[in-house]
């Protein structure tokens, strides 16, 4: 039996582009980032031996796609479950905490816009407050 909790969070800053499908960056998307997000949106790989990148990695907060924010995938047997508040984390599954939208990789920890502020650190006391609640 694991002893650990595994946690997830994703955030995504960007759409879909009615143009060619691809995902692009909204915007309010902090301008460094706005280079990698789309390439993150439009990337595909499909060489043998390799990890398969399709469209369902476009979805991107600037840095990190939405899907490899959630849990670990190929040649990964974890496990995962959607955490809900009323129902202790489970131990050794990746409790994903959810998905934040219209937040970059970089607002989600400098918190600097007004906006997003109070709903972000409301969040992040919601998560402190369950991980000090966690069995020893």
């Amino acid at each position: 039996m694991s002893f650990i909790y595994y946690f997830s969070i994703s955030c995504v800053d960007t759409h879909k582009n009615l143009l060619n499908d691809h995902q692009v960056p909204n915007i309010n998307m902090n301008p460094i980032l706005l280079k990698s997000s789309k390439y993150l949106g439009q990337y595909t790989r499909f060489i043998p031996g390799k990890v398969q990148v399709d469209r369902s990695w476009w979805r991107n907060d600037g840095i990190v796609s939405v899907r490899s924010a959630i849990k670990p995938h190929e040649g990964s047997e974890d496990k995962i479950v959607n955490y809900n508040p009323n129902i202790a984390p489970k131990r050794g599954l990746w409790n994903y905490l959810g998905e934040i939208k219209n937040i970059d990789h970089i607002e989600v920890v400098g918190q600097k816009d007004p906006l997003y502020r109070k709903y972000l650190q409301n969040k992040f006391f919601e998560w402190a407050k369950m991980l000090t609640n966690l069995p020893a």
